[in-house]
């Protein structure tokens, strides 16, 4: 048998951009040698996909479309890794059902091209629609707020279509200009241009190896022009720029911009217009039943285990929810699991781990998290358009007011029939310690203080503090194991 690892990082959306190097040579499309052309499915290798989150769901269609009998075990009890959403358990009452709550808002930026690939050939019915991939609706702004007495500032999402657009973008420019000085608008400019002209070869040959920081010449500059460079990185990606490499961020931070200025582009603000679950996870696990993939739920790789005398990986063992073991063999095993649960899969597999010298620095892979606070609001708050983000917030502070993007939702037929809206606000640093009431990082504070400091620092960061009295004043401590899990939180006031 053979063995293909894939690593589910930080990043989850943009691992479905990778999997096609994992599954080309089997491709119906690609004209390379195919051991298995002209095969029936019957006669395809077996497939055991270790993990049903974006990357494992992505490779079971990429192979079954193809013929290929897929099997995908999943730790938890729902598919969809982090990208999944869910009910806040307990929250309904006389018959109503559970609040939504979301791992954090997500924006499809423009390069997710596999992601909008895959979703295209997911079949969804509902509203006149054809796929998942219909299930988008765009911002058209963004607001970039400052602490008390800085700029504010309003990106537009994409080229302007209309008389009011245009009053807007050039108010971004003007906005901009106050903010940068000429050196270093230039300076940001040319960096992109370099981005934009530069080949395949040379992204990967020389900003893989520079970090975003470096790369945007960022100490030469002021703190101003610092802002924006952790802005996309930080707050945006929930990347340190100071690590990151300039590739990846760079192609995030090229999309954008080039969004915002060439005429008929998607805009940079798209978003699914519904719960995550509902417009891609749910239809997306129903379209691989159909296709013939199996799920095997709550049950988690213990190790790889190796064919006597060889380097080839016979069986995989097992573990269910109560503890007990099994072995299940395949042709092909592709692990999409967190990094850091590889590292303990390796250490229960000693003779795969001395097998594949390439895999022992995984435990040196460096991952941080981005998840999310829901605030569910007695009024809803549309502040804009679009996505807030905040400059200079130690906890990289993003949030959307989620409601106006999800038509088909009434939250207020959910929960207690109180809530109106939901704020839904992603932490993307929680190493760096808060400013109010937990002036430690994020991943040492309380849920509750986790709760009071992100308020906190909305309310300083922004003008939108009016908000705190129109809603509730108790926080809820009921959650549920997946919130546990995820670290998500969410909060009803």
């Amino acid at each position: 048998a053979t063995l293909t690892i894939m690593k589910v990082n930080s990043s989850v959306i943009l691992l479905a951009a990778l999997l096609y190097a994992v599954v080309a040579r089997h491709a119906d499309a690609v004209t390379i040698s195919n051991p298995f052309e002209g095969k029936s499915g019957a006669n395809l290798p077996t497939v055991l996909v270790l993990g049903g989150g974006v990357g494992g769901l992505a490779a079971a269609q990429e192979l079954s479309e193809r013929g290929f009998q897929v099997k995908v075990i999943e730790a938890l009890g729902q598919l969809g890794g982090k990208a999944r959403s869910f009910g806040a358990t307990g929250t309904g009452t006389q018959g109503r059902a559970d609040l939504p709550a979301e791992h954090g808002f997500r924006i499809f930026a423009g390069e997710y091209g596999s992601t909008h690939d895959i979703m295209k050939r997911i079949p969804f019915t509902k509203y006149g629609r054809k796929s998942v991939d219909d299930n988008f609706i765009e911002g058209t702004e963004a607001l970039f707020a400052s602490d008390k007495g800085g700029p504010t500032f309003v990106i537009p999402s994409s080229f302007p279509k209309n008389k009011e657009q245009w009053k807007n973008f050039l108010q971004y420019f003007r906005s901009i200009s106050g903010y940068l000085s000429k050196a270093e608008a230039m300076e940001f400019v040319t960096r992109m241009i370099i981005i934009q002209t530069s080949c395949v070869d040379r992204r990967y040959a020389e900003f893989e190896k520079v970090s975003w920081w470096d790369y945007m010449h960022t100490n030469d500059f002021s703190t101003n022009y610092a802002d924006i460079v952790k802005l996309i990185s930080g707050n945006i990606l929930a990347a340190d720029p100071k690590t990151d490499n300039a590739h990846v961020v760079g192609a995030l931070a090229d999309d954008l911009v080039l969004r915002t200025l060439i005429p008929g582009q998607q805009g940079i603000l798209v978003m699914l217009d519904g719960p995550t679950q509902d417009m891609w996870i749910d239809p997306w696990v129903h379209h691989l039943k159909s296709l013939g993939v199996e799920f095997v739920m709550n049950t988690t790789l213990k190790s790889f285990n190796l064919a006597s005398g060889t380097k080839h990986v016979e069986y995989v063992t097992l573990q269910d929810q109560d503890g007990n073991e099994s072995q299940q063999s395949a042709d092909i095993y592709i692990a999409s699991i967190p990094a850091e649960k590889m590292v303990e899969v390796q250490l229960n597999s000693p003779k795969f781990a001395a097998a594949t010298p390439s895999m022992k620095n995984v435990n040196k892979l460096e991952t941080a998290w981005m998840v999310g606070v829901q605030y569910y609001l007695s009024e809803d708050i549309p502040v804009i358009n679009g996505n807030i983000g905040f400059l200079r917030s130690p906890w990289s502070l993003a949030a959307v007011s989620q409601d106006q993007f999800r038509p088909y939702l009434n939250v207020s037929d959910m929960g207690d029939g109180t809530v109106r809206g939901v704020l839904s606000v992603t932490v993307s640093n929680w190493t760096t310690p808060g400013l109010f009431a937990c002036k430690k990082p994020a991943l040492e504070c309380s849920r509750e203080e986790v709760l009071e400091e992100v308020w906190q620092q909305l309310s300083h960061w922004s003008d939108i503090s009016y908000i705190h009295t129109l809603i509730h004043t108790k926080i809820s401590s009921r959650t549920n194991p997946i919130q546990q899990k995820l670290f998500s939180i969410a909060c009803i006031w």
